[in-house]
């Protein structure tokens, strides 16, 4: 297991390199100039865009102005914002804790909702409660999240004054206000990935239960209950394991969404204002901290197999 850990590190060092390669010529051959953004009309005269420009840096090839980032990345330093010319890497900090609440919460939400849903879905098979079940997956998968989250706000905020509406408070000034202001962003966050996750663990389970071995167990008398927990589902979580890796793009993906709808100080809505800004260096950092979330995710899949079915061994 040890040789595998550090087989798969060691093979993410060049995967994030070609990535940030690829994020930094996306990012800087896209249409606008962040100097003509942050200069207003007034100000806007050629001999202040060049001087701007040469202050940024932007007036260098694109290569050079690549291998200067990777030279101050690889030593800590990922610049500094075009626009509030502070840190990008403390600006990315404060952000994280909010964006990575948010998730944890909609992947704790859409686990627990979607597995023993889609458990039950399986066992009750060509049943109405599987049909019910099945449709609200669908539905679910088919919701756009801008469109559900203002639903959300209309309904729970607005009409009925239960929630509300958009803000951020730290669990740390108060956890019950805290957890009243992510209920409904994290609901929102969770609705598509409950969907896909449900539909996963269906068919998972579905496949499980067809297997000799299950048959062998109810046979000699294995009470359903203990059948279903011991060796249906933890047989049943390797593709769900998968899904649940593969996914998580779709959650950060989310995140930037719903972050804006409900003014989650977060890293989503760090890059939706980078992007209105043109401030590379912000947008860069942010993207990139997406991939590698993307690659831990999936390394820490490859280790959950192992656990879940102990025929699987890395060497």
């Amino acid at each position: 297991m040890a040789r595998f850990l550090c087989y798969r590190i060691l093979a993410t060092l060049p995967l994030l390199l070609f990535l940030s390669i690829g994020i930094f010529s996306m990012l800087h051959l896209a249409p606008g100039d962040p100097v003509t953004t942050m200069l207003s009309e007034d100000l806007a005269t050629p001999q202040v865009e060049q001087t701007l420009r040469h202050q940024l840096g932007l007036d260098r090839p694109l290569y050079v102005q690549y291998w200067l980032w990777l030279d101050r990345a690889l030593h800590g330093d990922l610049g500094y914002s075009f626009r509030s010319k502070a840190p990008v890497a403390s600006e990315v900090v404060s952000r994280l804790p909010v964006t990575i609440e948010l998730t944890l919460t909609a992947m704790m939400v859409s686990i627990v909702t979607a597995v023993p849903l889609g458990t039950l879905a399986a066992l009750r098979r060509n049943t109405g409660l599987d049909a019910v079940i099945s449709g609200i997956g669908t539905l679910g998968l088919a919701m756009p999240a801008f469109w559900l989250g203002i639903l959300l706000i209309l309904l729970f905020a607005v009409r009925l004054h239960w929630l509300p509406p958009s803000g951020y408070v730290p669990p740390w000034q108060g956890i019950g206000a805290n957890v009243r202001l992510l209920i409904l962003p994290g609901v929102t966050l969770a609705a598509s990935y409950t969907a896909v996750l449900l539909r996963v663990s269906r068919m998972s389970v579905l496949d499980v239960i067809r297997a000799d071995y299950v048959r062998t167990a109810r046979a000699k008398g294995l009470r359903e209950p203990r059948l279903v927990l011991r060796h249906v589902v933890r047989s049943a979580l390797i593709p769900l394991i998968t899904v649940v890796a593969l996914e998580t793009g779709r959650l950060l993906g989310g995140a930037v969404v719903t972050e804006t709808i409900f003014g989650l100080p977060g890293i989503g809505r760090l890059a939706v204002d980078s992007v209105l800004n043109r401030d590379f260096p912000i947008l860069q950092a942010v993207t990139l901290f997406m991939a590698l979330a993307l690659i831990t995710a999936n390394f820490l899949a490859d280790v959950l197999y192992a656990w879940a079915d102990p025929r699987i061994r890395y060497g």
